[in-house]
């Protein structure tokens, strides 16, 4: 009978078992690996997470690594199933053990596109009103962007663009744990997809067209 209860609720999109899974699902991971299989970061290990949706919801920082544009990318998802497969996935596969590109020692998760528009929007004026930041003034938006870095991170007052995120994210990965690095990647996502949000520089069709 319970059998025929989930596999109705499966088969009928009901979300009644949405936290019984999601409770089973806590503290496992997955395996994506987006095919064809050119390079080693074709293939790596997240912490699994359930959504209601019926696609695979990846961090936005991971896409370049599997050269992912989200135009209809398939992905095979892999479970370790026994404990010993659990801890080879884990210590091996995990994003958390794969910040640094095994071919050049760069930071493999990244951000691009909107997270990079709305960083560098913040930092590009050294105009305005100025506030202090470990004993330097900065403007309000290069003082989120620093607040995003690690505390003993040296504070940067200048534009950052792609570029310059990139090389101040590589210093990170190589002289802080995975930890800091993966907090401060989860910082600089938010704040740019924040900023560049809240600048407008989306266009529909009616900005536009000239009456």
């Amino acid at each position: 009978q319970a059998s025929s209860v989930i596999d109705e609720c499966i088969r009928s999109n009901n979300p009644m078992l949405f936290e019984t899974v999601r409770e089973f699902c806590k503290d496992k991971i997955c395996i994506l690996n987006r095919q064809p299989t050119l390079h080693r970061m074709s293939i790596l290990a997240f912490k699994l997470d359930i959504h209601l949706g019926n696609t695979i919801q990846l961090a936005p920082m991971v896409c370049p690594a599997y050269n992912a544009d989200f135009d209809g990318d398939c992905m095979a998802i892999y479970i370790p199933v026994t404990d010993i497969s659990f801890k080879d996935t884990h210590k091996k596969l995990g994003i958390w053990n794969n910040l640094l590109s095994p071919t050049d020692a760069t930071i493999v998760p990244r951000p691009n596109q909107d997270i990079i528009l709305g960083i560098y929007s913040a930092t590009k004026d050294s105009n305005g009103k100025l506030y202090d930041y470990k004993g330097e003034k900065l403007t309000i938006g290069r003082k989120k962007v620093n607040e995003c870095l690690p505390e003993n991170y040296n504070v940067v007052n200048k534009p950052i663009g792609k570029s310059e995120i990139i090389k101040i994210l590589n210093e990170i990965a190589l002289n802080y744990d995975s930890n800091t690095t993966m907090k401060t990647l989860d910082n600089i996502k938010h704040l740019g997809f924040e900023l560049s949000t809240q600048h407008g520089y989306t266009l529909s069709i009616d900005d536009l067209y000239n009456n």
